[in-house]
């Protein structure tokens, strides 16, 4: 069956009842082409689809555009562009389309896949390569972002932290930042198959299958230790608010390696008379080893 005549097969609506199940087959051959991330909601959608010509027609479209994401080249694939080497009317144009990708995220995509204070993680099914942290629109998000480092502050840490220590730095890559009057957001490296620590010690996730406690705190350990060494500090491995949050900003891929994330707290320390140094926070290597005392207790019971 050519292109043409499958599309005009897809809008007939009054093929016999036979053509359900071919329908069916063809979702499920389509469906085989995306990453194993993205099938269940495609899978869902069928279950719940009432005409399953529409699902097959909706995937045929997601395939189309994720082939064309692949093959062309983006600004996302070409690293970070400083803001100073852009002009005027090119910064407006890659906020808008920053801004066309992120709406068409939250409306027609996986959607949102992490939500803080100050910001929202969306991914995109057409490039799950990719997410992006947008600074949430809300009075109390607001201000805390204000009080913390802008999305420009945090890309020059993650920038530092990749460059100083390469294959070592425990952090997803950042391609794109914007700082528009309308939305301030970053565009970076998704960890793949990544679980939130906090939700492994908060019981909401069980442990990984095959987890090497003594591997992750090794790789953790030494990776805050260099970190600090080069002189900057997270800070957010705890919360401490209403209730104690333990393992913020961790995360673990699917071969169990610690990420970490979400530098919007981080500091620069330069001396004995930083803000860090005056008590003002739990140091990063402290905060560690409770995380990892917690993550013992789970291991082990």
């Amino acid at each position: 069956m050519g292109p043409n005549n499958e599309s005009a097969y897809l809008k007939n609506e009054d093929n016999s009842p036979d053509d359900k199940e071919k329908l069916e087959d063809k979702f499920f051959s389509l469906l085989n082409q995306l990453p194993s991330e993205l099938q269940k909601r495609w899978r869902d959608r069928l279950r719940f689809e009432d005409n399953p010509r529409k699902a097959v027609a909706g995937l045929m479209e997601i395939i189309r555009r994720r082939e064309d994401a692949l093959n062309q080249p983006t600004i996302l694939k070409r690293g970070i562009i400083l803001e100073s080497n852009l002009s005027k009317e090119e910064k407006i144009r890659r906020e808008n389309l920053i801004g066309r990708i992120i709406d068409e995220v939250k409306r027609n995509g996986l959607g949102m896949i992490g939500e803080g204070r100050t910001s929202q993680v969306f991914v995109s099914e057409v490039d799950s390569r990719f997410c992006y942290k947008v600074i949430v629109d809300t009075e109390v998000g607001q201000r805390i972002y204000r009080q913390g480092n802008n999305v420009a502050q945090e890309v020059d840490y993650l920038d530092m932290i990749i460059s100083r220590m390469g294959d070592r730095a425990l952090v997803p890559k950042p391609y794109y930042y914007q700082m528009g009057p309308n939305i301030h957001f970053y565009v970076m490296e998704r960890i793949p198959g990544g679980v939130d620590l906090e939700k492994i010690l908060t019981g909401e996730v069980s442990l990984p299958q095959n987890f090497d406690l003594e591997k992750f705190s090794h790789q953790l350990r030494s990776f805050i230790q260099e970190m600090n060494q080069i002189g900057i500090y997270h800070r957010d491995f705890i919360s401490a608010g209403r209730r104690i949050i333990y393992g913020r900003n961790i995360m673990i891929d699917k071969d169990n390696n610690p990420w970490v994330i979400d530098f919007g707290s981080a500091v620069m320390d330069f001396g004995e008379d930083s803000v860090f140094r005056k008590g003002m926070y739990i140091s990063d290597e402290e905060a560690i080893e409770r995380i990892i005392d917690i993550l013992k207790s789970k291991v082990y019971a």
